[in-house]
């Protein structure tokens, strides 16, 4: 008997196979049984996962898989202003506009220690906290040899242009190159030409013609760029220039590099990507070891162009000038000036010898003595007259504090008749510990728990990140105080929103004011507000409002927000409840807000076992949890999302061992790990790090063969090319449905059915194949059909996948089933 039924919709992703008996709840036909290296969108439907970009290899070869340790961690100081900090044993690499800036060496991030970091930006600067180091400040500082334009030069839009026909206009870099034998070399320009005009563009050196040119020759070879490299004394003859033809106003970039063993190559792109044209190979000895040579930039004619965010200088692959990069990273500890102190070892107190005189009986006191004490009395505590002075500075026979308990009396005090202690010492230190968790917030800077006092907040002085120690108690003191419960609460993580909360092992606190005034040592108070825990390996996120955490089992991800109409009473709930089998003991978590392909917003979470599962959520638009799971070859280890990109580290085996590899996530790549090669008259090419793998090779921007490298790298094409291929990792993916059930039926178990025809309506999907038929789709909205593709089961389900790597989006998936009444044979 035949039942038509129809899914429009995948919101909620894939299910929990402990769902698969659930026919009765609406999410049901909402989600499916596995959805594989695919996203949900907004829309209902889902996408192909996108692939990814190799930017760099960050390590050296290792043995075992699963030994190397990263995060990486966003550095965003505006839109236009972003970084990528990879933090690995022993360096922080600091990655600018996809390319690596600076590498930093500490000795504090160590192979164990690095999942345990924490940190918190603001401006120029970034805190790391771990309780086994003491807290590190990343400066980023702009460069005192910041460019400089002379009269005639302009910069709009990222162009440096002349600001009259005819007028000279030059871009001083106020850097000097330095470069030894064994250092490679990369000097890249882009040029605007227009066709009006003969004058040049050249990037090169004072006291030199080295360097690289672009002009417009009309009248000399028509209209044509000449394209040169610039030697000494004079432009190289023969094989050093290249004439192209101009349409409107073509960009040319050129790059002019040298190897470490000398050998210069010349070469240009037209098509604004990574397609570059040989044209000049030389050697030249004057250049074996360059020594403070100044590059400049000049112009010679209004009409032509240079872009700046194209024009860069590198050395042995690191940028050491490029405009509106300039300046350079610092890595110290965070120079507290002033640390709290605890009494670990308490003693009794010490009786004073001799009269002591306050001169007030609350808050601010001098309290003079009779004679000096040896002992160092800042940071103790001075009582008498039934008073408590936590005492700040000593001169003498003078002691300054402020008053914790007031006296009843400012009367003197006989000898004996006052204590002082002499056991408190520093909170943190290499002996009792470090901060384990940070953030910013109210104009403080917040360090929760440490391996000595884990239960403890601190806040510093406001606008003062250096000082922590309570000194004055008014309003912009500083702050401490520790968590009051029954049982021992370390904190995981402490995180900023409209309140300061804590997440601890055993459940989220929020430290809210009345009326929204803002914390002090007099009004903090931490109220538990649930009690699920939290995960020590990740960190919070906040998407739309809400706070997203992982539970202290690392199985759940849930979600932290304020009840309706009120600020102060938060509730939690487990977003994950029906997907969690996807969530399994993470090590990393970030948010994609506002995904600029598909307009929402991305949960990444990286979980141990190298997989990657991704949440669709949109609150707005009741979509609270489309749960997906991507998986590589090798394994995700962490994930960082800048505000338009988003960055993943994954550990991929090579033919020297396993390596850990930066790659930019990016939904016009097909494939993983992509870089392009340039090919001359051959059918093989090289690249080793895909010894044995299996590859999608793509040519002009279309899937062009798949290919299985040998053991040496080789990748063979199927027949002889000219020109550049971009190679990748190969991935498909997959999804199953649930299992197909008959409402009429009930549950329908035990009951045989039969998928007998399927639509999928898609969207600009080339083609698609469900249950192993692969049909042909099309440009825009297309119904694709499928025929006699399902058996008699007692279990039907469909499984839709792709044979060919190609751009999918399917919306929504019509089926026919037939089922099994009384009576009927099948």
């Amino acid at each position: 008997m035949p039942y038509k039924t129809i899914q429009q919709n995948f919101a909620n992703g894939e299910l929990n196979p402990k769902m698969q008996g659930r026919a009765d709840v609406d999410m049901y036909y909402k989600s499916a049984q596995k959805m594989r290296d695919v996203v949900t969108t907004p829309y209902g439907g889902f996408v192909r996962r996108p692939g990814s970009t190799k930017l760099s290899e960050l390590t050296e070869a290792y043995n075992e898989s699963g030994t190397k340790n990263i995060k990486l961690v966003p550095f965003v100081f505006n839109n236009e202003q972003s970084y990528l900090l990879a933090l690995t044993e022993g360096n922080i690499d600091v990655f600018g506009g996809d390319i690596l800036l600076k590498t930093i060496t500490s000795t504090s991030f160590t192979n164990d220690n690095i999942p345990g970091i924490k940190f918190a930006q603001t401006a120029d600067s970034c805190i790391f906290v771990h309780e086994d180091f003491a807290p590190l400040k990343l400066l980023r500082q702009t460069n005192s040899g910041i460019p400089s334009l002379d009269e005639g030069a302009t910069i709009e839009d990222g162009w440096l242009k002349a600001k009259s026909m005819g007028v000279p206009a030059r871009l001083l870099t106020n850097f000097n190159l330095v470069a030894s034998s064994s250092q490679s070399i990369e000097i890249a320009m882009e040029v605007k030409i227009p066709t009006d005009t003969s004058s040049p563009a050249d990037f090169y050196f004072d006291n030199t013609n080295f360097g690289i040119q672009a002009a417009h020759n009309n009248g000399w070879q028509g209209n044509n760029a000449l394209l040169v490299v610039r030697s000494i004394g004079a432009i190289p003859s023969g094989g050093a220039s290249a004439s192209v033809a101009i349409t409107e106003e073509t960009v040319f970039r050129l790059l002019l590099t040298r190897d470490t063993s000398g050998n210069f190559v010349f070469s240009y792109s037209t098509d604004g990507g990574d397609t570059y044209t040989q044209v000049y190979t030389f050697t030249n000895s004057n250049y074996t070891n360059i020594s403070n040579l100044q590059p400049y930039i000049n112009l010679t004619n209004s009409n032509i162009q240079v872009n700046l965010e194209n024009t860069y200088i590198k050395v042995d692959n690191t940028l050491v000038w490029k405009y509106g990069y300039g300046g350079d990273w610092f890595l110290t500890s965070l120079p507290l000036q002033s640390v709290p102190k605890y009494d670990f070892n308490s003693t009794n107190p010490i009786s004073g010898g001799v009269a002591a005189t306050p001169d007030n009986i609350d808050g601010n006191v001098k309290i003079t003595l009779g004679s000096s004490v040896s002992a160092n009395l800042v940071g103790q505590y001075f009582e008498g007259n039934g008073g408590r002075v936590k005492i700040t500075s000593q001169n003498g026979t003078v002691l300054t504090g402020y008053t914790e308990i007031g006296f009843y009396s400012n009367d003197t005090i006989s000898a004996g008749s006052w204590t002082y202690t002499t056991s408190y010492e520093p909170v943190w230190s290499s002996t009792r510990g470090w901060p384990c968790s940070v953030t910013f917030h109210g104009g403080r800077l917040w360090f929760g728990g440490s391996k000595s006092r884990p239960q403890t907040v601190w806040g510093s002085k406001v606008g003062l990140f250096d000082k922590f120690d309570p000194t004055s108690g008014y309003d912009n003191d500083a702050i401490e105080f520790t968590l009051d419960t029954r049982d021992l609460n370390k904190i995981t993580d402490i995180y900023s929103q409209k309140n300061l909360m804590i997440f601890t092992l055993g459940g989220e606190f929020v430290c809210a004011s009345s009326f929204n005034e803002p914390l002090t040592p007099d009004n903090i108070n931490a109220v538990l507000q649930t009690s699920n825990g939290s995960w020590g390996k990740t960190h919070p996120v906040d998407i739309e409002g809400t706070v997203m955490f992982i539970e202290r089992k690392g199985q759940g991800l849930m979600a932290f927000a304020a009840s309706e109409n009120t600020t102060d009473i938060y509730s939690s709930a487990n977003s994950s409840l029906i997907n969690s089998h996807l969530i399994k003991s993470p090590v990393d978590i970030a948010v994609e807000r506002n995904n600029l392909t598909q307009q929402t917003n991305y949960v990444y979470i990286v979980n141990e076992d190298g997989g990657m599962a991704v949440v669709n959520l949109l609150s707005s638009q009741g979509i609270t949890g489309g749960y997906t799971l991507w998986k590589t070859k090798g394994k995700y280890k962490s994930v960082c999302v800048l505000p338009d990109d988003t960055y993943v580290a994954v550990e991929r085996n090579t033919p020297s061992g396993y390596k850990l590899f930066l790659e930019k996530v990016d939904f016009n790549k097909l494939a993983d790990s992509e870089e392009e090669v340039g090919i001359n008259n051959s059918n093989t090419f090289t690249i080793s790090r895909f010894a044995n793998q299996t590859v999608d090779i793509y040519r002009n921007g279309a899937f062009y063969a798949s290919a299985t490298a040998n053991n040496a790298g080789v990748i063979t094409l199927p027949e002889t090319i000219t020109g550049a291929v971009t190679v990748g990792l190969a991935f498909r993916w997959l999804v199953q449905s649930n299992f197909l059930e008959i409402p009429q039926l009930g549950v329908g178990m035990s009951k045989k059915k039969r998928l007998a025809t399927m639509t999928v309506r898609t969207l600009d999907t080339p083609e698609l194949t469900v249950n192993g038929e692969t049909q042909p789709g099309g440009e825009g909205i297309k119904d694709i059909e499928f025929y006699g593709i399902g058996d008699w089961d007692e279990k039907p389900t469909w499984i839709m996948q792709e044979k060919n790597p190609c751009k999918v989006n399917v919306m929504a998936v019509q089926m026919n089933v037939n089922f099994q009444v009384a009576g009927d044979e099948y």
